[in-house]
């Protein structure tokens, strides 16, 4: 029972190590060896997270501001719309 478990364990480690070189390369086999997938995979989350954060705040967009400038120009057509404050910098 006890040498069972033992190589369920094992087969599922190399399971574990297979995939990882598989998806990060055997150049980050290393990581797979010192127990520390996890961490690269979190490490990798955020760094995509912070990204998709930076596009977000660099693209050309218009923001909710953009909309409140607009939907102000439409209920005060006598005000001008400014177009610099339509763009997100």
């Amino acid at each position: 029972m006890v040498r069972r478990g033992r190589e369920e364990r094992r087969n599922i480690e190399k399971l574990r190590e297979e995939r990882a070189r598989r998806n990060y390369g055997e150049e980050n086999r290393w990581i797979v060896e010192q127990g520390e997938l996890a961490k690269l995979i979190r490490y990798e989350e955020a760094v995509k997270k912070e990204r998709e954060e930076e596009e977000q705040h660099t693209s050309p967009l218009l923001t909710i501001t953009s909309f409140d400038a607009i939907n102000h120009h439409f209920l005060h057509p006598n005000s001008s719309l400014d177009l610099k404050s339509l763009t997100h910098t």
